[in-house]
C-alpha cells in the first residue's frame, strides 16, 4: 500500500482509501474507528502530540482496511484489547510505520514499545 500511494504517512493514505479522518478533542480516549452510512471514519484526539496522532492514525486505518464494518475502540494508553481485531490493527499500524525508522520520526524500538508488539514480529517486516 505504501508503495503505491508513494508513502507511509497514515494520514495522507487516508485521503487515498477515502476514509474521513476527524481530529478532536476525545477526553481520555486516543482515537477510534466508526463505520457509519458507507462512509469509514477515523477519529484522533486532538491533545496527542503530532507522533502519537500518527500511531493512532495507522492503528485506525488498520481497522479501516482490514475490519471496514466493525466499530473498534483504541483505549487509552495503548492498552488494547486483547483480541483479534486489535492485534490485526496493531500488527498493520507497525508494519506501515516500520518504513519510517530511516528517519528521524520515530525509532525502531519506539514503534515496538508503542504498539506493544513482539520484536520478532516487527523483524520480520524489516528483512
Amino acid at each position: 500500500m505504501a508503495k503505491k500511494y508513494k508513502t507511509n504517512n497514515p494520514l495522507e493514505l487516508s485521503e487515498w482509501l477515502n476514509v474521513d479522518v476527524f481530529i478532536f478533542p476525545l477526553g481520555n480516549i486516543y482515537g477510534f474507528y466508526k463505520y457509519t452510512h458507507r462512509n469509514k471514519q477515523i477519529y484522533v484526539n486532538s491533545d496527542l502530540d503530532y507522533r502519537n496522532k500518527i500511531i493512532v492514525c495507522s492503528h485506525e486505518l488498520g481497522h479501516a482496511v482490514l475490519h471496514p464494518r466493525e466499530n473498534c475502540p483504541f483505549l487509552k494508553a495503548y492498552t488494547y484489547f486483547e483480541n483479534r481485531l486489535e492485534l490485526e490493527a496493531n500488527l498493520f499500524g507497525t508494519y506501515l510505520l516500520i518504513q519510517t525508522t530511516n528517519e528521524d520520526f520515530m525509532t525502531y524500538g519506539q514503534i515496538i514499545n508503542a504498539f506493544n508488539v513482539a520484536e520478532e514480529i516487527a523483524a520480520y517486516k524489516i528483512m
